[in-house]
């Protein structure tokens, strides 16, 4: 089994509004995917809520009920051609901030393909 771990401090990260975040990976070919959306806790409620999904079923946009509260992150994980994707993003004022990515499969060379892939999207040029 091969692991690999990608952190991108704010610093290296490209900033990504929350639904061209969400568009990009909808794209990808998911055998399986879990989606989920954290928000901070809206004024009348005790902490933050959590929006989950099972699939890309949704536009991006209507995924995000967060209208009225700040995102706070968005962890998508997954499954590509037998290799498994976690990869959690950190938000703030609607974009990416921070993200963390975590890639394991039993093909090393398919690890390093979504690896580079994940490293286009989210590095700056």
């Amino acid at each position: 089994m091969f692991e690999s771990i990608i952190a991108l401090p704010s610093s290296n990260t490209r900033r990504i509004k929350s639904v061209k975040f969400l568009k990009t990976f909808a794209s990808f070919n998911w055998n399986s995917v879990q989606v989920e959306i954290n928000c901070r806790p809206r004024k009348k409620h005790n902490g933050p809520f959590t929006i989950r999904y099972t699939d890309f079923n949704s536009p991006p946009n209507k995924m995000i009920r967060c209208k009225h509260t700040p995102l706070e992150s968005i962890k998508i994980k997954g499954s590509i051609s037998n290799s498994n994707l976690e990869i959690t993003c950190i938000f703030s004022e609607g974009t990416s901030r921070w993200v963390e990515a975590k890639i394991e499969g039993e093909n090393k060379a398919m690890v390093n393909i979504i690896e580079k892939q994940l490293l286009t999207i989210f590095r700056l040029k």
